[in-house]
């Protein structure tokens, strides 16, 4: 949804320079292709700006093109960055958590061996401590 937004307005900078046909759609020669054209071509422009990518071959030629696409780049480095962190964080909860999973069935193991609970009763507090995920304490001096 942003790529097209950002899209369409990267179309409509081509109609802010009013003194000069000058414009992005003029200087790689699809001026006079169809809108669908056009809008892929602005399309790509939007996801390889802001995805950081750049690769350069749509570049800004008017000065309300040039200011628009820094607020894009701009724009498009603190979304991925944002994305980038929120991922990070999600692998590192699911890594703790797998960690965590693995240290209680370690300690139910325990008090297995130490109390002779039984299958059921391991099996019941498996399930427990997986679906509550809470903690288990336990000493096993």
């Amino acid at each position: 949804m942003v790529l097209h937004v950002v899209s369409c307005l990267w179309m409509t900078c081509t109609e802010l320079n009013l003194y000069s046909n000058t414009n992005w759609l003029t200087a790689n020669g699809i001026e006079d292709s169809d809108m669908l054209d056009k809008y892929m071509a602005s399309f790509y422009w939007a996801t390889v700006t802001c995805t950081t990518v750049g690769y350069g071959d749509i570049l800004p030629t008017t000065m309300y093109e040039l200011y628009f696409a820094m607020i894009i780049i701009v724009f498009g480095v603190a979304v991925f960055a944002f994305i980038l962190s929120n991922l990070s964080s999600q692998f590192s909860e699911i890594t703790k958590d797998s960690a965590d999973d693995s240290e209680r069935t370690e300690q139910i193991e325990e008090m297995d061996e130490k109390f002779k609970l039984g299958p059921e009763l391991v099996g019941k507090l498996n399930t427990y401590f997986s679906n509550y995920n809470t903690e288990l304490e336990f000493e096993t001096d």
